[in-house]
């Protein structure tokens, strides 16, 4: 497969699989700064108090979305690999990669065996919803009393979390037999609908639980629209009657453990350092490297958007035997990425402040010193992710252990040095745990991935014998 796209045969219809010479033409997800400038609408509505209250509560629920442990991106790399699937002695085997049969019925059968995980994840999800309202936010003060609005705020926040959660199973789909940029888009519109939705809620009806019950709605709207994605373009190839299979529930569960890993370390390294910032320093200190935060996320994830969708592509071209272009879509993929990232910081370090300036006022931002080590993180972690997403989708996760040791050394030099040097701690942390972990270790096991690549192409090594861990 090239980048001329792969067809998906449907009995009367024949659809043409999104790649990167088709991009242009789908709308991607909306830009994320939409949203940012509607928190700040938000945020006046509703005063301080409440506003810390509403992101405190996403912080907590932050958590309970950490129930997934990896398994949407698993299986999404399983459902590209199944449908490329290719026995010739030419396809690359790799250790978390499944044999199952290949085509649409073996992504019948993940289906099938996904389904049961995804309601075993819910499961999981709704305990700890239950849990950490009654057993841990009683020991906060977030709520100075518990009423039947307080409850009815949480869970029905709570029950958007589990929306997303099942919205995931459809999405993991959609970005395995390639139409990411469709699942993107449709979570994309989802981030841009609930924020509006929330911010017109607590227009006609001040309060929380306006507000809550808005996010929930448009929870709902994305899961339908999700899953009626998945049967318009897939409907008729997966037969959904398929049967689990206990054996591929439980592989599943084993690949998705160092995922699940991986996710936690990266929750350690980016979503706790806010928190932290503000329970050392206090909360004043927040606003201003939260704005830089915010939009180092912003450029990271305009980014991702073009990166990652060639993912499930190389998945599927190691699956099919097509190492020389899997390998050119690696290469081409590294060099555009590489080129996004140096022009991102570039933006970041010169073009953020007199934004901010122009958008919140001066004075509101950190200084030239912070910017230039969030700036520098923002870069090494550029270049460090696409090679490793290129690792993953070759069937090998080895970055679980790394991720987490990054994520404790991060928070550990948090607590450190803000105490010390204030908000520079933040990034600085940062980059420190990065170099010492991360911010060389993706390049290096991205280079074994191009080397066995280039060996199998030139016939050097036998595709059966390449170890890709």
């Amino acid at each position: 497969m090239d980048l001329s796209g792969a067809y998906i045969a449907r009995p009367v219809r024949v659809y043409r699989v999104r790649d990167a010479d088709t991009a242009a033409k789908i709308p991607s997800a909306p830009a994320p700064p939409a949203p940012t400038v509607l928190a700040r609408l938000r945020d006046q509505l509703l005063g301080r108090a409440d506003a810390g209250l509403w992101f405190s509560l996403q912080g907590f629920l932050i958590m309970v979305g950490l129930a997934d442990f990896g398994f949407s991106m698993a299986i999404s790399r399983q459902a590209a690999h199944s449908l490329g699937l290719d026995n010739t002695k030419y396809a690359v085997r790799a250790p978390d990669l499944i044999e199952t049969q290949p085509g649409w019925a073996g992504l019948s059968e993940l289906y099938a065996s996904s389904r049961i995980i995804f309601w075993r994840v819910t499961a999981i999800a709704g305990v700890a919803l239950i849990l950490l309202y009654h057993a841990v936010l009683p020991h906060t003060k977030l709520f100075q009393t518990y009423t039947l609005q307080t409850a009815l705020v949480w869970y029905a926040l709570g029950a958007s979390i589990v929306l997303n959660l099942q919205t995931r199973l459809s999405q993991s789909f959609l970005d395995g037999i390639g139409f990411m940029f469709l699942g993107r888009f449709i979570s994309g519109t989802y981030a841009l609908l609930w924020n509006i939705a929330s911010v017109i809620a607590l227009l006609i009806a001040p309060g929380l639980l306006s507000m809550s019950l808005a996010v929930l709605g448009a929870s709902l709207i994305q899961f339908a629209a999700m899953h009626l994605a998945l049967s318009r373009f897939a409907g008729r190839q997966i037969d959904f009657k398929t049967p689990a299979s206990k054996h591929l529930v439980s592989r599943l569960w084993r690949v998705a453990l160092p995922f699940g890993f991986v996710n936690s370390g990266g929750y350690l390294v980016g979503a706790v350092q806010v928190p932290l910032l503000g329970s050392i320093l206090g909360p004043i200190a927040v606003a201003p490297y939260y704005l830089a935060a915010r939009i180092s996320q912003t450029l990271g994830a305009a980014v991702m958007q073009l990166t990652m969708t060639q993912m499930p592509l190389f998945t599927r071209q190691c699956a099919g035997g097509d190492i020389v272009g899997a390998k050119a879509r690696m290469g081409r993929t590294l060099r555009i990425g590489t080129l996004l990232y140096i022009g991102g910081s570039l933006f970041l370090y010169f073009g953020s402040p007199p934004l901010v300036k122009l958008w919140v006022g001066a004075g509101q931002y950190v200084g030239r010193d912070v910017l230039l080590l969030v700036t520098v993180n923002f870069l090494l972690t550029g270049l460090a992710v696409v090679p490793a997403h290129f690792v993953l989708a070759a069937g090998s996760n080895p970055f679980a252990v790394m991720a987490l040791i990054q994520g404790v050394l991060t928070v550990i030099g948090v607590i450190l040095l803000c105490p010390v040097i204030g908000i520079a701690g933040v990034p600085l942390s940062s980059l420190i745990a990065g170099l010492l972990t991360n911010y060389w270790y993706n390049p290096f096991k991205g280079w074994q991935v191009w080397l066995h690549l280039s060996q199998t192409a030139a016939g050097y090594t036998s595709p059966s014998a390449v170890n890709l861990r």
